[in-house]
């Protein structure tokens, strides 16, 4: 778990750095017709995925540190102005995440568990999870709960994007495990994909990783909320998530794939993981 102070310089360098990086950038373009923030980006996301290096490590050493910071600045912001933009969101968080993911990865390998899910690599995935069968099963469990969670909001576990700019494999994995696990934790956060209810996951998510774009959207967000719910993110859900990043197990360290069969409620209650405050009925998040 990551204190909030420990994040301040990354978010410090990152402004300095886009700062010089688009200035130098418009100044070697000032003689080509202007392009959008939208328009650089996806040019040079496309050069990144279109390069004919390999390994990770060596398509982003390939467009170099200028466009490098281009591109993490500019999907920032594309990610920040429409979040439904998963592929920004995604390299946002592959650019950021390094320092954060070796953290992950030493919490992950000082437990059983997570030595045990950092060997064996599980996935969540459609094939991997009988979905249909825990839809059809106990209404009390986690899978059924997860289940139709996916359904009620038409998301699939495959629709999760996969690392592409992270070069050791190992922190690959654990970004990708992140990602995984994500809509699980909303289930036992008892919260929807609404903009408050992802909010206040993205900050419990801040306290257990560490990651910066969980700590970018979560102070971006409230941005794009109403004054309500402004309120109640402050008030009500920022102590929440605060409280329960703190007092829940390392939650990247779990094998949750073994504890879907069981009372959704005796899952919460083994990892420490309260559920959000019922929020008011007519915000739409229950």
């Amino acid at each position: 778990m990551t204190p909030l102070h420990l994040l301040t310089p990354h978010f410090r360098a990152l402004r300095v750095a886009a700062r010089s990086s688009f200035s130098r950038a418009a100044h070697s373009a000032a003689s080509s017709p202007p392009l959008s923030v939208e328009q650089s980006v996806s040019a040079l996301f496309r050069q990144l995925l279109s390069s004919d290096d390999t390994t990770p490590t060596s398509r982003v050493s390939h467009l170099g540190i200028v466009r490098t910071t281009v591109l993490t600045a500019g999907a920032a912001v594309l990610s920040l102005a429409d979040p439904s933009r998963a592929d920004m969101v995604a390299l946002v968080g592959e650019l950021t995440a390094p320092a954060a993911l070796v953290r992950m990865k030493a919490d992950m390998e000082s437990t059983h568990e997570g030595r045990e899910i950092l060997a064996e690599r599980p996935r969540i995935k459609e094939g991997t999870i009988d979905l249909e069968g825990f839809l059809a099963g106990d209404t009390g469990t986690f899978g059924h709960a997860y289940a139709r969670y996916l359904r009620a909001h038409g998301f699939s576990p495959d629709e999760r994007h996969e690392v592409t700019c992270v070069g050791e494999d190992d922190l690959r994995y654990v970004l990708q495990r992140y990602r995984e696990v994500h809509d699980l934790w909303h289930v036992l956060a008892g919260l929807p994909p609404s903009v408050l209810g992802e909010a206040a996951v993205k900050w419990l998510e801040m306290v257990q990783t560490g990651l910066p774009m969980t700590a970018l959207a979560s102070f971006a967000s409230p941005l794009r909320m109403t004054a309500e719910e402004r309120r109640l993110y402050w008030s009500v859900y920022v102590p929440w998530a605060s409280r329960v990043g703190r007092a829940a197990v390392p939650l990247m360290s779990v094998r949750y794939e073994r504890l879907l069969a069981l009372p959704l409620e005796q899952v919460r209650q083994r990892l420490r993981f309260a559920p959000a405050p019922v929020p008011s009925p007519e915000l739409g998040l229950r």
